[in-house]
């Protein structure tokens, strides 16, 4: 595991070796590793709006929110939905390719006031 660098994680509560199929905690992990120190356990029903379709948004409530690396300096400059989510909002990194921000901002274009027109008096 030399080189291996793994921290600011959500995790399951079970990690499994590759090489013996033996299992563990994070707790029995952290111990035997020194790694994941800043990670924790959560589900999806607790980060995301409806992982069961798909849709890996984070919930507002989400622990995922400012839980990342707060060493974290760009680039990526961007979420995976482009340059209009920027990667860091709210001062320190989401867990996850999501940052939670507010939805970007169309310019408004101008709509018509309808007005009423004139009704022509009928001819005699």
């Amino acid at each position: 595991m030399s080189g291996l660098i793994s921290d600011y994680n959500i995790v399951t509560n079970t990690y499994i070796s590759e090489d013996t199929g033996a299992s563990q905690t994070l707790a029995q992990w952290r111990t035997q590793t020194g790694k994941e120190t800043h990670s924790f356990i959560a589900t999806a029903a607790q980060l995301f709006t409806s992982a069961a379709a798909n849709n890996y948004t984070l919930l507002a409530t989400s622990p995922a929110i400012n839980a990342g690396d707060p060493s974290f300096t760009p680039p990526p400059f961007y979420d995976q939905r482009g340059p209009n989510y920027v990667r860091v909002y709210d001062g320190q990194i989401d867990i996850g390719s999501f940052e939670v921000q507010p939805s970007p901002h169309s310019t408004p274009r101008p709509t018509p006031t309808p007005r009423s027109r004139p009704i022509p008096a009928p001819r005699p």
